[in-house]
């Protein structure tokens, strides 16, 4: 829940960055992740997020987005069976307003963070229990992370508490071809190289769990086949100046190039970001449009910065020339180009039941599983990450002890 990942960086505060102030209360815009909240549209220190359609900025109270809000709000109060999609209720529920850019604006701030922008994919049953087990077990409210320390200090600093640690040992560059249990589990390499042990924890992401040579068990298989898995994408502009206001968190944006625009600002170094994240048929349109003619298959970073320098200007009403005087420079990253990650995290497509989860979840015998995906409660975050990550600890541990409950 919330609170694991709440807790550590309260505890790395107080014992690796000197007791600062690292978070702060976000705005959170995109309706997947429960927006627009605070309902008011600011938080309690003024941060606040925007919707652009047709043109034109809106404050997230803006009576014509409220049918939207509503719509997407109410989605987890009526019970569907597992056969319906968030796409097929979205799409009757809207008709009734006969208005495309709200359509548009669902795309943009629902199913971009869901991470498949064709919603009649996605089931609504899961997604409906994913929100009522964050409902339950979050902390009010939405913290977001000091941007110079962000998730990277986090994972940085339980590294660092690993490697002082003279049990643990890490071993990078190592392929693995194959998982195999016989009286201890046999990890072997590309190179040939076999390590041995008495547990195994297998975290990699839900495509690649059956090129591990794992026998599968039969429930398992039939899981993985309601797991989705898309492109995702986040690309980042760094300016020498703000050109935009200083509370402002992100913009969700109907029917444009770029669904998503977060904004950080570090005035101690007069670096300005501006992060596009996209996923699903919005992240390939946006590589298609990134590219040229003389290399098709690699985004041409000028081109990409171009056409989102072009959209900040639409939106703010400050000019391309502006903009282009102060862009600095600008970091690709495409998820699915890492031919060990091969796409951003999962979702879960009709048909899926929260058994499938359990399923997926399940220890064969000393070999376990974790990941955001094996999340028997509520997947796609870096919180379900981590859940899982102590759970199929725990289940180590159990598993290495005897009758008698010694090692």
């Amino acid at each position: 829940t919330e609170t694991l990942l709440t807790d550590l960086v309260k505890e790395l505060s107080e014992t690796k960055w000197n007791n600062q102030q690292v978070t702060h209360e976000a705005f959170i815009a995109a309706h997947a992740d429960g927006g627009p909240y605070p309902s008011c549209g600011y938080t309690n220190e003024g941060y606040y997020g925007r919707y652009y359609m047709n043109g034109e900025l809106m404050e997230a109270n803006d009576k014509r987005l409220e049918p939207l809000h509503t719509v997407l709000a109410t989605l987890d109060t009526h019970e569907h069976d597992v056969s319906t999609s968030v796409g097929h209720v979205l799409e009757q529920r809207l008709r009734l307003h006969e208005n495309d850019s709200l359509h548009d604006m669902a795309v943009a701030g629902y199913a971009n963070t869901v991470a498949c922008t064709d919603l009649k994919q996605v089931s609504l049953h899961m997604l409906n229990n994913f929100e009522r087990h964050w409902d339950e077990h979050e902390g009010p409210g939405d913290l977001k992370m000091d941007p110079k320390i962000g998730m990277y200090g986090i994972v940085s600093a339980l590294v660092q508490d690993l490697t002082e640690n003279s049990n643990f040992q890490s071993k990078l560059q190592f392929q693995v071809v194959q998982i195999k249990e016989s009286k201890r589990v046999h990890v072997t390499s590309l190179s040939g190289e076999t390590l041995t042990a008495n547990a195994v924890i297998v975290t990699v992401p839900p495509p690649f769990l059956p090129k591990l040579g794992l026998q599968l068990s039969e429930t398992k298989l039939q899981a993985l086949e309601y797991i989705g898995f898309d492109t995702a994408i986040k690309f980042i502009l760094k300016f020498s100046s703000r050109l935009w206001p200083s509370h402002l968190e992100n913009i969700i944006c109907a029917g444009c190039l770029v669904p998503e625009v977060w904004f950080h600002n570090y005035d101690d170094e007069s670096l300005y970001t501006a992060t596009c994240f996209l996923t699903s048929d919005l992240a390939r349109n946006f590589i298609k449009q990134s590219t040229t003619t003389v290399k098709k298959d690699e985004v041409c970073l000028e081109k990409a910065a171009s056409l989102v320098i072009r959209q900040l200007s639409e939106m703010l009403q400050v000019t391309e020339s502006n903009f282009q005087e102060a862009y600095v420079d600008s970091l690709f990253f495409n998820w699915s180009n890492d031919p060990f990650i091969q796409g951003g995290y999962m979702y879960p497509k009709v048909g899926m039941t929260r058994q499938h989860l359990l399923d997926l979840a399940e220890p064969q015998g000393n070999i376990f599983f974790a990941g955001e995906a094996t999340n028997t409660n509520a997947c796609c975050t870096i919180q379900a990450a981590m859940e899982t990550g102590v759970r199929a600890a725990k289940q180590v541990q159990e598993s290495l002890l005897d009758d008698n409950g010694n090692d």
